[in-house]
């Protein structure tokens, strides 16, 4: 074997280990959930929002980033003990309204620290959704990668919406209306998902790389 072929082979080996995957842990959301956003969203078409993608929306449990390929097998292993201690619940969205909290969003422009302007259904608090929620959280400390941060203390919410900072400018804060409404959604969750989020032109595509059961005894 040549030198040449031999640097060949050691860069595609150092590529195959550099191979990463933008991954979370997140619940899928039934039709009734869907088919609400979906009109929700359409009595709203016309605000200054991108609006997440009703196929794609989602619960999230935990948002990992990039994970490097060879910590799947530890990940999937750490999220399937998970799903052996935990039994299956329901939450029920009870809200929709301004995001991070219920002020309405400002029009300057973001300033650094600022959190993300959002749309937010809400979910009312569960101790076994929080139980769940910390359980990953702890799981996914002892694995070799960083830990991003994620909701506080588990608070169940689904982003529906993220405000365009541009359009956003055209509107004056005084005539932002009021999103805010009440809503009685059951969702039942017996299955948590790992996704595979890939960036395109087109936007953000997701795929369940593998589904972990909550069958705790």
């Amino acid at each position: 074997m040549g030198e040449q072929e031999c640097a060949w082979r050691y860069l595609f080996v150092i590529l195959e280990t550099m191979k990463q995957n933008r991954l979370f842990i997140a619940v899928q959301l039934p039709e009734t959930f869907r088919n609400w956003f979906e009109g929700f969203r359409s009595r709203w078409q016309d605000f200054p929002v991108k609006w997440t993608d009703v196929e794609h929306v989602h619960l999230t449990l935990s948002f990992l980033g990039n994970v490097p390929v060879e910590h799947l097998p530890d990940l999937i292993s750490a999220l399937e003990e998970v799903g052996e201690r935990h039994l299956p619940f329901s939450l029920v969205f009870t809200s929709v309204e301004y995001g991070p909290d219920q002020r309405r969003p400002r029009m300057n422009t973001p300033t650094k620290g600022r959190g993300p302007r959002l749309i937010w259904a809400r979910a009312e608090e569960s101790a076994k959704f929080s139980r769940l929620y910390a359980d990953i959280r702890r799981e996914l400390s002892m694995l070799p990668f960083p830990l991003h941060e994620n909701r506080p203390k588990g608070e169940p919410h689904v982003t529906v919406a993220r405000f365009n900072s541009l359009l956003l400018r055209e509107w004056r804060e005084d005539t932002l209306p009021e999103i805010s409404e009440a809503l009685s959604i059951p969702v039942s969750i017996d299955t948590f998902h790992l996704f595979e989020s890939k960036l395109r032109r087109s936007g953000a595509e997701h795929f369940v790389l593998q589904s972990f059961m909550l069958n705790g005894k």
